[in-house]
This record gives C-alpha cells, sequence and structure tokens, in this order.
C-alpha cells in the first residue's frame, strides 16, 4: 500500500507534523510507533513546566502530550504501535516489523523522521558496565519511578549533572529514593554553584571534576570507584547507578541509508532525498524546549502538504 505520508515517530513532533498535515488536507497518513502508546518520552515527564506558550496554562509533560494525542485521535489519523522501522530506503519505501504483521513493507509519497532522542554515555563508561545489574539510562530509571512505581535501587549514584540529572535526583528524593551523589566532570564554572544549591536541597553533594574509573560488583553493582584531575580516589557504595547523559540524535536509519539534512547547521528538514524529512529531536537536540519542537512540526507539515500537491500534479 502506498501512502501520501508515512511518519517513524509517535512522540510530540511526529503527533504534532501529523496533526499540521492533516489540517492542511493530507488524508492517507500512517505513523508508526516503536512503544505500546503514543507520545514518546512526555508521557514520563510527570513534573511542570509545559503548556504555556502553547495552551497559554502550566501543564505537566503528560497533561501537555495528552492535549496533542487527543487531537490527533479526533482527525482519526492512522497509526501503528508495536512497531520497530528496520529499514528506511531512499525510493522512500519504509520497512517495519510487528507480532501482529510481521514484516511489512509500505511505500509513501513522502516520510518524516520524528524518532526522537537516545542517550549514549562514553564509550570508556559502557566498558566498564561488565553486563551488571543495577546500571540504568535516566529515562529507563524515570520510566520505573514515574508510570510503573518503582524505585531502581536502594542507593543511587547517578552520572551527570544536567537537567535530566538535577530533576531526575529531585524525583528520587520526592518519592523516598536515596541519591549519595551526583557526579559530572564538565559543570562549568559558572553553573558549579547553582547546581550545588540546587542538589543541597535535597542533600545530595555534588561530585564535580570526578569521573568513574572502576565499577566494582558481582551480578549486581556494589560500588564505584572515581577519581579527579588531581588523581584523587574515592570509593562509593552504591546498588544503582544511573547515567544522566547528553542526548544524541536518534538518526541511525538515516545514516544506514546515507540520508542527511541538506544544512544541519541551519536546522533544515528537508533531506537529500527529495520527499524525505526529518524533525524534532532527530534533527537537532532541542534541550527541553518544546515549544520549537511544536512549532516546527507545525511548519513541516505545511511544506509536506506543498510537496505532496507538487507530486500529485506531476
Amino acid at each position: 500500500m502506498e501512502y501520501d505520508l508515512v511518519i517513524i515517530g509517535g512522540g510530540l513532533s511526529g503527533i504534532r507534523t501529523a496533526i499540521s498535515a492533516r489540517k492542511e488536507g493530507v488524508k492517507n497518513i500512517l505513523l508508526i510507533e516503536a512503544e505500546d502508546t503514543l507520545g514518546g518520552i512526555l508521557n514520563q515527564c510527570i513534573h511542570n513546566g509545559f503548556g504555556e506558550r502553547i495552551f497559554n496554562e502550566e501543564l505537566t509533560g503528560t497533561e501537555y502530550i495528552q492535549r496533542f494525542i487527543d487531537e490527533f485521535l479526533r482527525l482519526n489519523i492512522n497509526y501503528k504501535l508495536n512497531s520497530t522501522v528496520i529499514k528506511l530506503s531512499k525510493n522512500k519505501t519504509v520497512t517495519f516489523v510487528n507480532s501482529e504483521d510481521g514484516v511489512v513493507e509500505i511505500k509513501a509519497c513522502s516520510i518524516v523522521c520524528a524518532c526522537g532522542a537516545i542517550e549514549k554515555p562514553k564509550k570508556s563508561i559502557r566498558l566498564l558496565t561488565r553486563d551488571l545489574s543495577g546500571i540504568y539510562y535516566a529515562a529507563a530509571a524515570e520510566r520505573l519511578i514515574n508510570i510503573h512505581g518503582y524505585m531502581p535501587g536502594k542507593s543511587i549514584v547517578i552520572l551527570g549533572a544536567n537537567e535530566i540529572g538535577n530533576l531526575l535526583a529531585n524525583r528520587i528524593y520526592i518519592e523516598g529514593g536515596k541519591v549519595k551523589a551526583v557526579i559530572d566532570n564538565g559543570v562549568s564554572l559558572n553553573k558549579k554553584n547553582e547546581i550545588i544549591e540546587l542538589l543541597a536541597k535535597i542533600n545530595v553533594p555534588l561530585l564535580y571534576d570526578y569521573d568513574i574509573m572502576k565499577i566494582k560488583g558481582r551480578g549486581r553493582i556494589e560500588g564505584i570507584y572515581i577519581s579527579n584531575r588531581n588523581f584523587e580516589e574515592k570509593f562509593i557504595s552504591c546498588d544503582t547507578l544511573i547515567f544522566a547523559q547528553k542526548l544524541s540524535c536518534n538518526d541511525k536509519l538515516l545514516k544506514d541509508s546515507n540520508i542527511k539534512s541538506l544544512n544541519k547547521e541551519e536546522k533544515e528538514s528537508k533531506t537529500n532525498t527529495s520527499g524525505i524529512f526529518i524533525v524534532g529531536d532527530t534533527l537537532y537536540i532541542h534541550e527541553f524546549n518544546s515549544n520549537d519542537i511544536v512549532f516546527e512540526s507545525e511548519r513541516l507539515g505545511k511544506v509536506i502538504t506543498e510537496y505532496i500537491e507538487e507530486c500529485t500534479d506531476k
């Protein structure tokens, strides 16, 4: 079957692009999402700070994304859940797999890659983990706490004093968990005191200028050895280590097919393959700026509509 528009990813950027295109008149749309629900990472963002520019009221992340999901469903846009895209071809063919349909190949007039972002710790850190349990990416730990109601461990260390790590430390504290320390060797001087003060409110020390040298454990993590630039070493006992690292664009599908933005520095959604577009954190990391994602996705929906109309006229 051939679609006018196929969108890969059911987070904010994918949903908003679909809504915009449908409102502009695109009828035959399919959105493909790997998870069992629409909404992406915002489903587990239960803190406030969303919606004031878009809806003129402050919302949690879950409330915010639900507004868009509700509109998406009202517009009766086709979507597939629990479906993983395994190949994106330059001839505008998408191959996905799920338990219900098996392997499916579909053609499209236009395709949007809205796969979001991924957490990607340094290779040197990944090598230290030795397949021990009790080691999580921040998103997985946040999902356990906010959606499933489980604490990832009893004694927790967070690697990364960025917004992700600090929000997670605060959430664990609110839920009654114990964060023994937040570690970071890349905190700027102008941010250091601000972060120290923020973490002090929840009785969590910031160990800045430190990095992990070794992880101790047998089966499950038992502790970490850390060292600073002066080669001062410390051992911290813990049963859980959470990587709160900087996010990276989830663009593997694009790279595998040598598809890339025409001008990534200018945040250009058009690619070197006519009819294939990139949006959201797959294009560039928005640093939690959901407003820009909404506006960019809305504009892209209009651009795609014009592209489809030109293809139809030919």
